[in-house]
């Protein structure tokens, strides 16, 4: 059974109702959804060692949940409308006792925020993005409301990360929102997954020989883009029918997506590639899509 970790937001607890529809429209995985403790000095490491313990496929995060969520390297992540500055956010997390939307699991209705606690948000904040790794690009997304009026991040978000997905809705997903955006990408997410640690070695190893022989003639694309494809879509990676001309061994096909710059100047390609990992060969490229 495929597993999802959901940090809810600032002021929530697991008995949100965003974690309810999940559970009922994602009735094919287990929903993990932790109470998380109020200060981030106490939160951000059990949030670690739950995800390290768990081993979710997909880690999903709304407001400030999205903001934990991106801290939580190495596994495919989804931060809907996250607050990454929530220090910043005085009319949110202000000095007082309040009273949490839903009661948390262990039945505590209230919570405090304290000068040390904003303090900790702001030390934490000032740190959040820092060993963004390669790998980390490739497995991170963010979702953002056209109509969000508490939170605007996606400035800050695309500053480290390329997948961005708008949707139209406000702070807080709506069932339709959930239903059409979120719970299709966490499916998405869930295959990339399932297959992202065979295809990384494979793209690892390819590259490494790539370097070595300085294979740059005959070929469709460059390489570099190529190897970024095939981490991009893991899923979409398979033993294919075709046989390298050159070795008569079956070549890996792979989806392959020019890079984004060429989308933009009208000059993208997209579409199946036969590659042999054996003879560094590009042998074949099936257009599908271009502009």
């Amino acid at each position: 059974m495929k597993k999802l970790i959901y940090f809810h937001g600032f002021g929530s607890s697991a008995a949100s109702g965003t974690i309810k529809m999940l559970r009922e429209k994602l009735n094919d995985f287990e929903v993990i959804a932790p109470d998380i403790p109020v200060d981030p000095t106490e939160a951000l490491p059990f949030l670690k060692e739950l995800c390290q313990r768990e081993q979710p496929d997909v880690i999903a995060g709304t407001s400030m949940g999205g903001m934990y969520a991106q801290q939580m390297s190495g596994f495919y992540r989804i931060c809907v409308n996250p607050a990454f500055y929530m220090s910043k956010t005085s009319k949110v997390l202000k000095v007082g006792t309040f009273e949490f939307f839903k009661p948390r699991l262990d039945g505590i209705k209230e919570f405090t925020i304290t000068d040390d606690i904003i303090r900790h948000f702001a030390e934490m904040e000032s740190k959040q993005f820092d060993g963004v790794t390669s790998e980390d690009c490739e497995k991170v997304w963010g979702m953002f409301g056209d109509n969000d009026s508490q939170v605007n991040c996606e400035d800050v978000f695309s500053r480290y990360y390329h997948h961005v997905v708008h949707f139209h809705g406000e702070h807080r997903l709506d069932e339709k929102a959930i239903d059409e955006i979120l719970i299709v990408l966490i499916r998405q997410l869930a295959l990339k997954q399932n297959n992202w640690d065979k295809v990384m070695k494979i793209a690892n190893e390819l590259e490494t020989k790539i370097e070595s022989a300085k294979a740059t003639k005959d070929i469709y694309f460059p390489w570099k883009d190529v190897l970024h494809s095939m981490r991009e879509y893991p899923e979409k990676v398979r033993v294919s029918e075709t046989v390298c001309p050159i070795c008569g061994k079956k070549c890996l096909e792979i989806y392959f997506s020019s890079p984004d710059w060429t989308w933009h100047n009208l000059c993208g390609r997209a579409g199946t590639m036969n590659i042999c990992t054996d003879c560094i060969k590009q042998v074949d490229f099936h257009l599908e899509l271009m502009n």
